[in-house]
Order: structure tokens, then C-alpha cells, then sequence
């Protein structure tokens, strides 16, 4: 991938993204601040208005993912749309923390020079690329002295 694709477009979103960002953005916004009707819970209103916001936001990558994220707790939890262990719970899953590793491991090797290593050693002209991927993920694991038996 290219450093010019990976940026993005220079001027940022289209306009469609933008209008339709700001749409959802202007209903997210109306549901935190209008009174509840009967029967419903202020912070259930309040989570939805959130909800809105940041999927607008996911949807239409008008702000990069990772700030749309950081931004859901941090209202999530100034807005008090609930406490912040309840907020921050998922995080104490270890699966959690496995995927997250392994997209930071993605990204920091895709940003490298190591990216054009790979890609070469994976996808060589002798080799097709199923095998390459095939050894790219079968081989580091069985080197590594933690995948040793014991006994």
C-alpha cells in the first residue's frame, strides 16, 4: 500500500461524508439535550444521542477512527451516560487486549521498512502467495522457545 493511499485524499472527506456526518452529528446532539419522554431514562436518551454521534463519525471517517474512539468514552463517561467502571469494563478481557496487540503489531509493521521485507519474502516470484502467508504464519511460532514442549 502506498503512502500517498494510506493518507488519504488531501482535502480530507468528501462533502457527501461531511453532510451526512454533520446530520447524524445534529441528531446525536438533539437526543442529548432534549428532555426524555415519558417512560424513557435520561441516560438511555443520552447513550443514544452518543451512539448516533459516534457512528456517524465511524461511518463516514470524517475524524480518524481512533480519535472517534477516544472521544465515545471520554463523553461517554463526562456526560455520565454511565459510571466509568461500567464504561471501561470490556477492557479487562484478555481477548481484548490480544486483538488490540495485534492491530498495533499490524500497523507498526505496515509503517516500517520491515512491511517491504515481508512483502518480498511472502510474495516472491518463486513462491505464490499462499504460501508465502502460509509461512509467514507458521513459521515464527515454531521458533520461538515458548512453543517448545515441556516435560
Amino acid at each position: 500500500m502506498s503512502a500517498a493511499h494510506r493518507k488519504g485524499p488531501a482535502n480530507g472527506p468528501p462533502l457527501f461524508a461531511k453532510l451526512i456526518a454533520g446530520l447524524m452529528v445534529a441528531v446525536g446532539a438533539g437526543l442529548l439535550v432534549l428532555p426524555p419522554p415519558n417512560g424513557i431514562e435520561p441516560n438511555a436518551l443520552r447513550a443514544l444521542g452518543l451512539v448516533f454521534i459516534a457512528v456517524a463519525f465511524w461511518a463516514t471517517e470524517v475524524l480518524p477512527p481512533h480519535v472517534t474512539s477516544f472521544l465515545f468514552f471520554l463523553l461517554a463517561v463526562v456526560l455520565h451516560v454511565a459510571e466509568p467502571v461500567v464504561v471501561f469494563s470490556g477492557f479487562h478481557a484478555g481477548a481484548v487486549w490480544l486483538i488490540f496487540g495485534g492491530i498495533v503489531l499490524g500497523v507498526a509493521v505496515q509503517r516500517t521498512v520491515s512491511a517491504s521485507a515481508w512483502r518480498k519474502r511472502c510474495c516472491s516470484e518463486r513462491d505464490t502467495p499462499i504460501d508465502g502467508c502460509c509461512w509467514a504464519w507458521h513459521w515464527p511460532p515454531s521458533a520461538s522457545p515458548s512453543s517448545c514442549r515441556r516435560r
